[in-house]
Order: C-alpha cells, then structure tokens, then sequence
C-alpha cells in the first residue's frame, strides 16, 4: 500500500530538498570550480554552471524562464551571480562538463548501494528541437527535412530505479558498442551480482567484459549464435 505520509512528506518539500541536495552534491562532485584563467571579463565557476543547468532542467523551462529563476534563487542566496540566457545555453555546449555530469549522477545512486543486485543497460532515441537537411550521397539533391534525434544509453538498478549512468550519442551508435564505456567501474561502487539487457547487446566480447567484473550476464542469444571450445567457459 502506498505509504501517504511518507509521499506527502516527500512531494511538499521536494522543491526545498533539491536545491540543498544538488549544493551538497556539487560540493562534492566539483573539486576546483574556479573559472579557466583567460584574459578579459572573469567567467562562470563550474559549479554556478551545472547549478544553472540542473535548475533549468528541474523546472523544465526554457533559457529565458530560467534566468528569472535563477534571479529569485540569486536573493535567497543560493547561487552567486546570475547568467543570462546566452550564457547558460553555451553551457550546454561546454563538453568539459560531461563528466562531470556523469559524476553527479552516480553519487545520486551511492546511498542505494547497499540494496542493488541486478543492473540493466538499454538506449533509446529522443528526438531535439533542431531539424536537418537530409541529402542522397550519390545525386547531392536535398529529398527530405528530417528533425535531429540523439541516443541515450543508460545503466540504471532494477530495484530502485536509479541512474548509475547515462551517456549520449549520436543517432547511429549502435548500442553494443557503449556497453563498456556505459558500465565502466561502476559495478565497484554497488553489489550488484546480474546484469540485465536485450538481444542487441549479445555478443562475446561483451560476455567477456561482463564476466571480468564478476557478473552474471543475462542476455538473449541472437539467432545462429555460435560458440567455439575455447569460449564454452565464458559463456
């Protein structure tokens, strides 16, 4: 049954908790949030821009919303300076902050560690606001507008539903292939003995990988799978 006080408790404070909880996990996430030495006007530190960016995000408003948000939050003392809206859009494109953002999302799921066994890894497509100009390789003629779409391939726990990462791609990165980089070290942090996928990641080499972190793969074979004597052990 649902438990009403808990839920209450949690959905009347949630707004609060999260601007204390993501301070906290900047604080420990951003080890030098200096900005990089350049001549001219001193820019954003690191942690105002994943502030900023989480916030946006939170709310789920866009750029200009933002900074008026960012202004109320500038008065309650709880961020510094406020960008403008030009500024926090750059900061989307600031690829030193990518993993940073991993980081944040894994000392999220640390104090769920102690009740995940079973992780899964799967991606999806989502598709942005921007379109691009689809063009035949052969002629060179424009045949269709198409709207631009990313992968987003994610490890989360069975259990809990948390986020241990999440890495995106461009569109035609196959699945199989950010299974390693997508797991990483992660599994050290948590006990998790399984791990669960679909068919699309199948394969030996994966396997392998999964094994040498000690755990137990449970994924379908695709069709006309085969296995030599030197790999009956491994799979």
């Amino acid at each position: 049954p649902q438990d009403w006080p808990a839920y209450d408790a949690a959905k009347t404070n949630e707004d609060v908790l999260f601007k204390r909880i993501l301070q906290d996990l900047l604080l420990l996430a951003v080890e030098n949030p200096g900005p990089a030495g350049r001549a001219g006007r001193k820019g954003f530190d690191t942690r105002t821009k994943l502030f900023c960016m989480c916030i946006k995000e939170y709310y789920k408003s866009d750029l200009r919303k933002t900074t008026s948000i960012l202004k109320e939050l500038h008065h309650l003392h709880l961020i510094a300076k406020v960008p403008c809206y030009k500024s926090i859009d750059n900061f989307y494109n600031d690829t030193t902050l990518a993993p940073l953002l991993d980081r944040l999302i894994l000392l999220t799921a640390l104090p769920l560690a102690p009740i995940e066994r079973t992780a899964a890894i799967d991606g999806t497509g989502f598709s942005v606001s921007k379109y691009e100009s689809w063009f035949d390789h052969k002629w060179g003629t424009h045949t269709e507008r198409t709207r631009c779409w990313r992968k987003l391939h994610a490890v989360i726990g069975c259990t809990t539903n948390i986020f241990l990462s999440a890495e995106v791609t461009e569109k035609n990165v196959a699945d199989i292939t950010m299974l390693p980089t997508a797991v990483g070290d992660k599994p050290r942090y948590f006990q998790f003995q399984d791990l669960v996928a679909d068919k699309a990641y199948s394969s030996r080499d994966v396997f392998n990988f999964l094994d040498k972190l000690g755990l137990d793969a449970y994924i379908p074979f695709k069709r006309g799978s085969s296995r030599s004597e030197e790999h009956t052990s491994e799979l």
